[in-house]
């Protein structure tokens, strides 16, 4: 059977997470040594003949080691800060500072003994938008200052 969501994309094959360990738990227990293991252990655990392990369709080994929480394995794991509109027209510094405790903030529930490894993508694509934003802001104080000084010449 098939547990992927979306048709195959060239050499990509994209496939849920909660799909993967299952998908390759059966792929291992077509493999003879895992088959062997399982049926030892069958045999071991329940004190039973050979041939009732045989028949036994139970898999002790390979759910040991595929019934995992594949969050500690993924590939990737991407968080959204909720309130980023209100940081990214923030100034340069209180936008970094926001996304320090933001991160701070997701390594804590994630947990630190997990491998964390946090991108702040949008953030560093924000980085050469503050030269942009310096020349505007200095055309606006220039435009404005030339607008006070020529309203207080008319006046």
């Amino acid at each position: 059977s098939t547990y992927d969501k979306w048709p195959r994309i060239g050499n990509a094959i994209l496939m849920e997470k909660k799909f993967f360990l299952r998908a390759v738990k059966e792929a291992a227990n077509k493999v003879p040594l895992l088959q062997l293991l399982n049926i030892a252990a069958v045999a071991n655990r329940s004190n039973t003949a050979l041939e009732d392990a045989l028949v036994s369709l139970d898999t002790p080994v390979s759910d040991q080691w595929f019934d995992r929480d594949m969050n500690d394995y993924a590939f990737g794991l991407v968080v959204q800060y909720k309130y980023r509109l209100e940081s990214y027209i923030k100034d340069a510094k209180a936008l970094l500072q926001d996304m320090a405790e933001f991160s701070n903030q997701v390594g804590q529930k994630i947990g630190f003994d997990s491998p964390l490894n946090i991108r702040l993508p949008i953030a560093e694509a924000l980085k050469p938008m503050n030269i942009l934003r310096i020349f505007l802001n200095q055309i606006f104080n220039s435009v404005t200052f030339v607008l006070i000084v020529h309203g207080s010449i008319v006046i």
